[in-house]
């Protein structure tokens, strides 16, 4: 029970971080379809850093981007910060200027980390920050939200479980930031 309950802390505080970060830990592949704003030359991908872009589609609406033909890469795009996620687009495309909807579909890898090992090995004060964020909840495994009064004694938490403001610090350069 209790390797249950330590591993459910894991995941749940994993989770959050990820969430807080803007960013997915585990790097995988990703097919996205993001609709291209008027007048802004640039998209910022979600599973940042980018390893790379396998390919970029763009069409008038959803459902020509089966059949669109790919983007070339440097000619057309440039992955600009791998980091961010940044990509920044080269040519106009036909509907872009105007005031009707166009999608890209773009399909790439990002991520973080492969797995838990690399993980830790690349980031390991965020990898800190979530040891002792875990260390602090099963701390608080019985009081995850109130107080508790045993005998003469009590311990009181005022506020819910939620990232402490430590761990928020340690994770604040590294949040993704929107564009």
């Amino acid at each position: 029970a209790i390797i249950a309950l330590i591993d459910g802390i894991v995941s749940d505080v994993s989770a959050r971080i990820e969430k807080h970060l803007r960013r997915t830990i585990l790097r995988t592949t990703q097919t996205v379809i993001l609709p291209l704003r008027q007048f802004k030359p640039v998209i910022s991908l979600d599973c940042a850093p980018v390893t790379s872009i396998t390919s970029i589609k763009y069409a008038s609406k959803p459902s020509g981007l089966a059949t669109a033909t790919a983007m070339t890469d440097g000619d057309d795009y440039v992955l600009e910060d791998s980091t961010s996620g940044l990509v920044r687009f080269l040519v106009e495309m036909p509907y872009y200027n105007q005031v009707q909807p166009a999608y890209l579909q773009v399909v790439y890898v990002g991520g973080m980390a492969t797995d838990t090992d690399d993980f830790i090995a690349t980031w390991p004060d965020i990898a800190r920050a979530a040891d002792i964020q875990c260390a602090y909840e099963y701390q608080r495994r019985n009081t995850p939200g109130g107080n508790v009064t045993q005998g003469n004694g009590s311990t009181s938490f005022t506020k819910d479980l939620d990232l402490l403001d430590g761990v928020k610090s340690t994770l604040s350069p590294y949040r993704r930031v929107l564009i």
